[in-house]
């Protein structure tokens, strides 16, 4: 219906526009007039102008939770209805199906590092020498690392190692600029904008990022300590097989050789010893004002909710995320927030967690807990197919939460600043992200959290992430303030009911009990919708004189009776 309904108002429009176009007054032109060519941007401006009051209003009507698959796809419609061209936000089939193609790593360019790293160490030795270098060494991007959607944490990683390599060979005639802004459709206005010519919106954060070079932080970064680190880079790409290089998933790439030295092959950055060179602890202050700049940039086509910067929680999920019991969520999120947003990758949709189940279906349970847990709050599942929205989104909230092993969250967690925060959850089966904020020692508090997590907490093994969602709370203190009083029964409390009346006939207040059987008589524990369909029924005889709440999903939270 809408389908039929949004083509005929294209269609009105489109030939109404035209008939403008040819003639003001509406006067059909001579033939020997010759034909203006449609101004199809302009069309598609004047259509959007037209729905977008509609959309709004199906927009609020639809801010509650739903589950009801039709509902769902207007709600996405409405998330992607504005003025300013295609949304970021994408079905599961469109995830699946019409996502831009990525070149694989076998068929791209030598890395631009290693291009920039084999240029400096022969300048350098020239240098040593005394020999000047006369020819200067320019490198850009490779157009694949600009517009890789999928390993948006290697591509920035890349960029900025080639961005340290480029300052630190100035003095021997050597730049870099990654340029990736010309690699966008829209590149002429690109202070963002998607590619009319697209669906939806597929801008990458490597395609706003700013061209500009990174800082480093006093004297603790100098050429011969680049180039020592160059050698090992070099090292390492030659070792790469093709057989390697084929089975290589760059979007699971968190360290650089580089940059960040250390590799997800052990535990993470505990093996940097102190006064191990490490470049982007130096470029820190640099990374995050570059890294705000573009969430700031784009923030606009990112289409976040209003209060979201304020009061609003962003999860973030991609193909390498661990579920993780919702006590944990629920300890790091206030009942007050605005917005909870879990915000998936398009690899989520077509891959799978350690326990087989579905990323996609992962992120639909967490969205229904949510719903049930925080009713007051608007709830979403969101899949980005810009990463510069994503980046956008989650550096600007005032919440970010990142489940173990989700490499996509690592940047943008450095991006927080002021009131906002991240929480980081860390496990050793994730040895990638494991203690990967480690080494930047006292530099990122207040604004990233870091939690550890044991390998049994996480659902590697069992059968769904439900499962893992409802592990009951260690102690009350794990989150119980916020799961407590949204899954179990009312039930008939005669101990308290007892004691009440013991109570009342010592002090001659036989009247209060029959006002208070009467009034208990008349009580209504739970309306229907408020109660899970498989847990137990409650109890509601109207003989009980009290009733108490049955904590069933999280037993640690059953509130304990203090008699005095």
């Amino acid at each position: 219906l809408w389908g039929v309904t949004l083509e005929r108002i294209y269609t009105m429009v489109t030939a109404s526009f035209l008939d403008e176009e040819n003639n003001d007054n509406g006067v059909p032109p001579p033939p020997s007039a010759p034909q203006q060519k449609p101004n199809y941007q302009k069309v598609l401006r004047r259509t959007i102008s037209l729905i977008l009051p509609p959309c709004l209003i199906l927009s609020t009507i639809l801010s509650t939770s739903t589950t009801h698959p039709f509902l769902n796809k207007l709600r996405w419609l409405t998330t992607n209805c504005a003025d300013d061209g295609p949304g970021p936000y994408i079905s599961v089939d469109q995830a699946k199906s019409n996502m831009p193609g990525i070149i694989k790593a076998t068929n791209r360019k030598e890395p631009s590092h290693v291009s920039l790293c084999r240029e400096l160490i022969q300048r350098h030795q020239m240098d040593m020498n005394g020999v000047t270098p006369v020819t200067t060494f320019v490198k850009t991007e490779d157009p694949a690392v600009c517009t890789d959607w999928a390993a948006p944490h290697y591509s920035l990683m890349e960029m900025m190692a080639s961005s340290v390599l480029g300052r630190m060979g100035e003095r021997l005639k050597m730049s870099y600029t990654h340029n990736c802004r010309q690699t966008h459709p829209s590149a002429a206005d690109i202070g963002g904008g998607p590619d009319l010519n697209l669906a939806f919106d597929s801008t990458t954060i490597q395609q706003i990022f700013p061209d500009s070079g990174l800082v480093m932080e006093g004297d603790n970064l100098n050429i011969h300590d680049v180039v020592q680190l160059c050698k090992g880079c070099l090292s390492e790409f030659q070792a790469t097989t093709q057989t390697a290089l084929e089975q290589m998933t760059l979007g699971h790439k968190t360290h650089q050789c580089l940059l960040f030295p250390g590799s997800a092959d052990y535990v993470g950055t505990r093996h940097l010893q102190s006064g191990t060179v490490f470049p982007l602890r130096d470029l820190l202050p640099t990374v995050r004002d570059r890294i705000q700049y573009a969430a700031t940039e784009y923030n606009k086509l990112a289409h976040a909710p209003t209060e979201e910067h304020k009061s609003g929680v962003i999860i973030y999920l991609d193909e390498m995320t661990l579920a993780m019991p919702f006590y944990i969520y629920s300890k790091f999120i206030p009942p007050y927030v605005s917005t909870i947003t879990v915000l998936g990758t398009p690899r989520c949709a077509t891959t799978r967690l350690p326990s087989g189940e579905l990323c996609i279906d992962h992120g639909r349970a967490l969205r229904e807990f949510f719903s049930t847990f925080y009713p007051s709050t608007e709830t979403r599942f969101d899949i980005a197919a810009s990463t510069a929205a994503a980046y956008s989104r989650a550096v600007l909230s005032k919440s970010l939460i990142c489940p173990p092993g989700t490499v996509t969250c690592l940047l943008p967690s450095l991006g927080k600043s002021g009131d906002s925060h991240a929480v980081v959850v860390e496990t050793p089966a994730r040895s990638g992200t494991y203690h990967w904020f480690e080494s930047f020692g006292e530099d990122l508090k207040p604004n990233i959290i870091l939690v550890e997590v044991t390998e049994e907490m996480l659902g590697n093994r069992v059968s769904d992430s439900v499962t893992v969602l409802m592990t009951d709370p260690e102690v009350r203190e794990d989150g119980c303030d916020s799961l407590r009083g949204k899954m179990g029964y009312w039930a008939a409390d005669d101990e308290y009911g007892m004691l009440a009346m013991t109570k009342a006939k010592m002090r001659g207040r036989e009247v209060e009990i029959a006002s208070d059987v009467k009034m208990s008589r008349n009580f209504k524990p739970m309306e229907e919708s408020y109660r899970s369909s498989y847990l137990e029924e409650e109890d509601t005889s109207d003989e009980a004189l009290a009733y108490k709440w049955v904590e069933t999903a999280f037993p640690t939270c059953q509130l304990d009776q203090l008699t005095l």
